[in-house]
């Protein structure tokens, strides 16, 4: 059956019975990694469950797309969690916000990581990406998805489950290791090969490529008015008791929400 590639712009064969994953892998051997997402007929899907009929428009999507760029950061991400879990034996590890075309991250430690521990996260991720472990995609119930993360001490997806608009959800799983991400994720570790850590106290930096810097890691510049910004609200989040969103969904089910908002007012004054 044929489909056009608007990659090369021309009609292509693919085998009735191959998925549009196998077949980027033999039409691109050498470098069918660097594609990360598709878009079926201008719409998005899953690299790793995409769907297809004879005749669809096929777009494979690399880190110079937004949609491809995004898959690249959230595999990274979960690559980077699962690094730190293993290496500090099923750490909590919060990523907090964006800074300096990267990820803030910090880590449930008692004392402050220092470079070797950095160096031993970071020597773990490349163990995972080396190894090219598969990223698997699961559609699990609520209840299901609850005794997962429960299991796993994330009590704050299961405070957020509670509020989710859908019977099921979509679960990714990593050497045993499962979380959601808002968006899709690339099949295997080995779509992501491009990062950096860095230090930036009290957390790490998690630095990837940018969609505009040629699949390299983007100088680092200083940006600590930013992060202090970002400090001071999430310190207003603590007081307040909102760290989270699971956290706010429950102020507005207890009708408390209207005394979060007079402290907020507080703290402003």
């Amino acid at each position: 059956m044929n489909i056009l590639l608007l990659n090369e712009n021309k009609i292509v064969d693919i085998n009735e019975n191959e998925t549009l994953f196998y077949f980027l892998k033999r039409y691109y051997p050498e470098s069918y990694s660097r594609y990360l997402g598709i878009k079926v007929n201008n719409r998005l899907q899953e690299l790793a469950n995409a769907s297809f009929e004879e005749n669809d428009r096929i777009e494979f999507l690399d880190i110079r797309d937004r949609d491809g760029h995004l898959v690249y950061v959230r595999t990274l991400t979960l690559i980077y969690i699962k690094a730190c879990k293993d290496v500090f034996n099923d750490i909590d590890v919060s990523i907090e916000h964006s800074l300096n075309k990267g990820l803030y991250t910090e880590l449930e430690f008692k004392n402050v990581v220092n470079k070797h521990q950095l160096m031993n996260i970071k020597r773990r991720m490349q163990e995972i990406i080396d190894a090219k472990r598969p990223i698997n995609t699961y559609f699990l119930s609520i209840k299901e998805a609850e005794e997962i993360f429960w299991r796993q001490g994330m009590e704050d997806k299961v405070e957020l489950l509670k509020y989710w608009n859908a019977e099921n959800i979509r679960v990714y799983e990593l050497d045993g290791y499962y979380d959601t991400f808002y968006g899709y994720l690339a099949p295997s570790t080995e779509f992501v090969d491009k990062y950096d850590l860095r230090l930036f106290y009290p957390g790490i930096i998690l630095n990837y490529p940018t969609r505009e810097n040629n699949f390299e890691i983007p100088e680092y510049i200083e940006q600590k008015k930013i992060f202090k910004v970002f400090s001071e609200a999430e310190k207003w989040g603590e007081i307040m008791n909102v760290g989270y969103v699971g956290a706010l969904n429950r102020k507005i089910d207890n009708n408390t929400i209207d005394d979060m908002i007079r402290v907020n007012e507080a703290l402003h004054e």
